[in-house]
């Protein structure tokens, strides 16, 4: 019995990670009305549907793309641009196809305190890094067909270690395996003008391959809330009622709990 109980704290500890683990978990918000704001965020209008996706590791920039018309639809990635607190990163480089070309992201913190909440702002810049293989050009022009979907990931929306927050109010939440044992954690809420990072999706349409009939989306969202936690309590696996056996699902993988997911959340996992 002992043997079974020691066996059970070792996969407890490898599962759930140490205490001393933390993730902070990002919620965004959008004032942009055309935009509906239910599971997830989805632009629409007469002509298309754009559905965002930010949850990953340091947030993502993804997004779907569906053509409702009967026609094709073409999006001009050259006059389109991701645009981290107001600075412009293009979604296409003229890149040669005589050398690879690596294109990096780097963060440069201004350093500033933002209306006294110690809240810095970040912001992300292109490099270009070139080794010797071959690449092929990206893709300037893409077309769409009638009634079909583009998918498009490119950007990390905060690629930094962790975001340095000073002055965050306590908060009490419940375990994740047991919501009557009641947890401490750390939460900062912030206005659009507080918010370390607000971002904008930029992109380019027409309705024909030569661009007459052009026009444009600019989705914009701004981080409002940073939740600090430990790795345990921001993800667990999941036991099985009134039992300490972990529970599998159909495909007979153990099955995880994570109260925090969703397409416009992000967090990062910060590494000790």
């Amino acid at each position: 019995m002992k043997i079974k109980s020691l066996l059970l704290i070792t996969i407890l500890t490898i599962f759930c990670g140490c205490s001393s683990s933390y993730v902070q978990v990002f919620e965004t918000r959008t004032e942009n009305k055309n935009i509906k704001n239910e599971e997830s965020y989805v632009y629409e209008n007469d002509s298309i549907k754009i559905t965002y996706n930010f949850w990953e590791d340091n947030g993502k920039m993804s997004f779907v793309v569906y053509n409702k018309l009967k026609k094709p639809l073409y999006i001009d990635w050259k006059k389109s641009s991701y645009i981290s607190n107001t600075v412009k990163i293009n979604y296409w480089e003229d890149i040669t196809t005589t050398n690879s070309v690596e294109a990096r992201q780097t963060i440069i913190d201004n350093k500033k305190f933002n209306n006294g909440f110690n809240i810095r702002k970040y912001y992300v810049a292109n490099s270009i890094g070139v080794s010797s293989s071959a690449s092929s050009k990206p893709e300037k022009i893409t077309f769409i067909p009638p009634n079909s979907n583009y998918f498009r990931t490119q950007f990390k929306l905060l690629p930094i270690k962790e975001l340095k927050i000073k002055n965050y109010n306590s908060i009490v939440i419940p375990n994740l395996n047991n919501k009557e044992k009641m947890e401490n954690a750390l939460e900062k809420n912030l206005s659009k003008n507080e918010s370390p990072l607000v971002f904008r999706n930029f992109i380019t349409m027409s309705y024909n391959e030569n661009f007459t009939t052009e026009f444009y989306v600019d989705n914009e969202f701004y981080v409002s809330k940073v939740t600090k936690l430990k790795s345990n309590q921001f993800e667990a696996i999941k036991r099985k009622e009134n039992s300490a056996f972990f529970e599998k699902g159909e495909d007979g993988k153990l099955m995880k709990i994570n109260n925090y997911k969703s397409e416009k959340s992000f967090y990062i996992i910060i590494k000790q």
